[in-house]
């Protein structure tokens, strides 16, 4: 899934996206305009985090930031048109690299996936965090 996952992300690498860029910025595309919080509530990452990735979007041209109407507090992030390209494009590019390999495997490796299908849409809809820790023996 690891190596899947890492030749995926090698369309955003092209225009100079982290995955997490690229995964807020699809958030965006897919939810937008989208307050900051519900932006960071959604991706699972800080504010922080959220903040520097929009601005990096902006400096790119990519999206926009604007006060709420309703809520000045708030602000709401929509992609440009020129962002709705790049979005469009990462998402076709991954696609088809995704759908090259599906073709090639077998019938029944096909039937597989088809079937794990409802458990992995289960798995990438849990918005509750993991409940792990690391044991700290220091203490």
């Amino acid at each position: 899934i690891s190596r899947l996952n890492r030749q995926l992300n090698a369309a955003s690498r092209l225009v100079g996206l982290t995955p997490t860029d690229t995964s807020i910025l699809a958030s965006i595309g897919l939810h937008g305009p989208i307050g900051m919080g519900d932006l960071g509530r959604r991706e699972a990452v800080n504010a922080t985090m959220v903040s520097r990735v929009v601005t990096k979007l902006e400096r790119a041209g990519w999206a926009t930031r604007q006060p709420d109407a309703a809520d000045a507090r708030r602000w709401l992030v929509r992609l440009t048109e020129q962002g709705r390209v790049v979005h469009s494009r990462i998402r076709q590019v991954r696609s088809s690299a995704l759908i090259e390999r599906l073709n090639r495997l077998t019938a029944d490796q096909s039937a597989a996936i088809a079937a794990a299908l409802p458990a992995l849409e289960a798995l990438a809809h849990d918005s509750q965090p993991p409940a792990t820790a690391i044991d700290d023996d220091r203490s």
